[in-house]
């Protein structure tokens, strides 16, 4: 279940502007529970508004968390009073106000993703919303019956992006016992038109929210090994590597690396990828998963220098952990790995690892606007405009029906569900 602090997500917003003789607010939000898109605004006289953005913004948040449930199920559009009060909830934004097509792109379109798997997101159950835009659901195939899947998916378009960089870079890389293997491309129920990914379900949890009662000294060779396998045989920089995106499968006693949507192909062109270094990320996880302490990255996108955890005189253990080495062996294992990499020769280009991916898909040009052939009378271009939009939204889940067997484009399944070939 998504809990209510996480429920909305801001998509974008000019904060308060000043207008002449007045004050603007405008915001989108995202509900991640019913994938629902709101624009929040109010039109008021100048000085009405806090001029602070951050706290506009948290007072708009707050009063959306306290409401939602009350809104009309079509409302899209919200008002609000200088007292941020709701004053109107309306129906979906004009066309005008939205011209952009939905970025989801026609499979056909990439001969490179054909050789992977693929499912069409009325073929899979939702089970149950871990988080935004994180579905656990399953489907059942002929042989192997039923299967349970993590489901990621954008239903903001917007931030597509991110989630296709992550499914192309999946369906390239090699299966590695130290990622979550990659599963299926989602599609939409015409099966053209990719909406995201499943991969495997690891029970377990995350080294962050549920790390394992003994943290092994083996846990930290893992993360190396992967990590020198990303960097140095596949010319992969993952760029988020913390304990929220390691998890931890009971069943192998093995680390399993998720979320590659920060990640990249290594080039001597993207110096930015410095601040957030593998390296660095494997030393700030080490740290924080013995020390439990996560002050030094929580609230900032540019990590620190490593020095600060690496030369720091000692570690203060948090309280319940065990391991099955010294403290003092754990640092001495990472600093001799870290002195490792640091011996190496820079890689200036993916493309010279032994192992590379191959280059990255861009996804096709989303048009500014749309148009209508005055041959055919319909939408014409590579996004399919006839079925230009997407329709994310689904029932609140405190409004879901027990037994009733929802899917995941967020409609109740009728008849029977469709195995799935393996």
């Amino acid at each position: 279940m998504i809990s209510s602090a996480d429920r909305l997500i801001q998509i974008s917003g000019s904060g308060c502007q000043p207008g002449r003789g007045f004050d603007l607010v405008d915001y989108q939000l995202v509900d991640a529970d019913q994938r629902r898109v709101y624009t929040v605004y109010g039109r008021l006289p100048q000085g009405h508004f806090d001029p602070d953005m951050g706290s506009s913004f948290n007072k708009i948040r707050h009063l959306l968390q306290s409401k939602i449930d009350e809104l009309p199920p079509t409302a899209s559009t919200v008002e609000i009073s200088p007292e941020y009060d709701i004053l109107s909830a309306g129906g979906e934004p004009p066309l005008q106000m939205d011209p952009s097509p939905d970025p989801y792109p026609r499979l056909a379109g990439f001969p490179s993703l054909a050789a992977a798997h693929t499912i069409r997101w009325d073929h899979l159950i939702e089970e149950e919303r871990l988080d935004q835009q994180i579905d656990l659901c399953s489907y059942y195939t002929r042989t192997q019956g039923r299967k349970q899947v993590i489901f990621k998916y954008s239903a903001v378009p917007d931030w597509f992006g991110w989630l296709w960089r992550e499914l192309v870079l999946y369906v390239q890389l090699p299966k590695h016992p130290f990622t979550v293997p990659f599963d299926r491309i989602v599609t939409d129920e015409s099966g053209h038109r990719i909406l995201g990914l499943t991969i495997a379900y690891v029970k377990g949890g995350t080294l962050r929210d549920s790390p394992p009662t003994i943290f092994k000294l083996k846990y930290l060779h893992q993360l190396t090994s992967v990590i020198d396998d990303l960097n140095l045989k596949y010319g992969v920089h993952h760029s988020d590597i913390h304990p929220g995106n390691i998890l931890f499968d009971k069943a192998t006693e093995s680390i399993q690396l998720i979320d590659f949507g920060f990640s990249s192909r290594i080039t001597s062109d993207r110096p930015e990828l410095a601040d957030r270094a593998d390296t660095k990320g494997v030393a700030f996880t080490i740290y924080e998963i013995l020390t439990g302490d996560y002050s030094h990255r929580d609230a900032v996108c540019e990590w620190p220098e490593i020095d600060i955890v690496v030369n720091m005189k000692e570690w203060q253990l948090r309280d319940g952990i065990k391991l099955d080495a010294s403290v003092d062996e754990f640092r001495l294992q990472l600093t001799n790995w870290l002195e490792y990499r640091a011996d190496l020769s820079p890689i200036g280009h993916y493309t010279a690892c032994p192992e590379h991916v191959a280059d990255e898909l861009p996804l096709p040009r989303r048009p500014n606007k749309w148009s209508i052939s005055p041959v055919t009378g319909i939408y014409d271009d590579e996004y399919d405009w006839e079925h230009r939009r997407i329709s994310w939204q689904r029932l609140p889940e405190y409004k879901l029906v027990h037994d009733v067997i929802y899917l995941a484009n967020g409609k109740a399944l009728e008849g029977e569900l469709p195995c799935v070939d393996d």
